[in-house]
């Protein structure tokens, strides 16, 4: 994700993956965790060790960012993926005159999730108003909390509720909303939930930051899967019909959520989100 293209993202990128590893070896841990590898040094083709986490990893939930402020500092910690306990989140986007309204989020942010705030984003602000509301959702006030799955549904309570936290101060310090573009994304390895909203008052039609989906790509994008989908002539609709003869356990398995369409498989993807095919966590 990211507000200029993939080539002036130049604000450091991050990547959060999901591994079992330490739930094999630490009986107290349970489920998939997030790993962090977040830079400001390099880009993501000319990052070696990047590239060799990558040539070496596989996870089925991946949460990577590209970036571009206009806000500085340009620092590691301001670098998306925000990860709290085994929850992740990502935004592409801006909070409406987010440092007049920082300290307001901040009064209906719990206090253990404010002291887990290391950067001056308004994304890492808002997660941790997120997880706040997470908590309330599920009656749950310990710390060690966020380190157990929530329900999609769940989640999307707390994603809206968090964001009718953000309107409701604009609204009392500045009488209306001001500008906002919000393209969020929020995982823990198990469900993920994404959400893409704008509003501008000087537009009826504000221009929003792009969010795509695609049950395909996944699957053309993966040399290892069914040689059937992988090819490259094949359109969208053979692909339709390969995954109905797939068990249903196999049938759209690799889920993209993304900023911008990648590669030549526009074809694959749908603008915004639509219904999916199938029930997902």
């Amino acid at each position: 994700w990211g507000k200029y293209g993939p080539n002036r993202n130049l604000d450091g990128f991050g990547v959060g993956w999901y591994t079992t590893t330490r739930s094999e070896f630490d009986n107290s841990v349970e489920g998939p965790q997030p790993a962090l590898y977040r830079t400001t040094i390099a880009q993501p083709a000319n990052d070696t060790t990047f590239l060799s986490v990558c040539s070496n990893t596989a996870s089925k939930t991946v949460l990577s960012h590209v970036r571009a402020t206009l806000s500085p500092p340009v620092a590691t910690t301001n670098n998306h993926p925000f990860v709290f306990g085994r929850h992740s989140l990502a935004h592409n986007g801006e909070i409406g005159r987010f440092r007049e309204i920082r300290p307001k989020m901040l009064e209906r942010t719990d206090q253990k999730y404010s002291d887990m705030i290391h950067g001056s984003t308004d994304t890492e602000h808002f997660a941790a108003l997120y997880f706040s509301r997470l908590d309330e959702l599920a009656n749950s006030p310990r710390i060690d909390d966020i380190e157990k799955p929530y329900p999609a549904s769940m989640m999307w309570d707390a994603l809206k509720r968090a964001i009718r936290d953000v309107f409701e101060i604009q609204m009392e310090q500045f009488g209306g909303l001001p500008r906002n573009a919000l393209n969020i994304c929020a995982t823990d390895g198990e469900s993920m939930v994404a959400l893409r909203y704008c509003n501008d008052p000087k537009t009826k039609t504000p221009k929003t930051p792009t969010l795509f989906i695609s049950f395909t790509a996944g699957d053309k994008l993966d040399r290892k899967s069914n040689k059937e989908v992988y090819e490259d002539d094949r359109s969208l609709e053979e692909i339709d019909e390969i995954a109905r003869r797939m068990a249903q356990h196999e049938r759209y398995a690799s889920t993209l959520q993304v900023g911008q369409r990648m590669g030549k498989l526009s074809e694959s993807w749908m603008f915004g989100l639509p219904r999916p095919y199938r029930e997902t966590h």
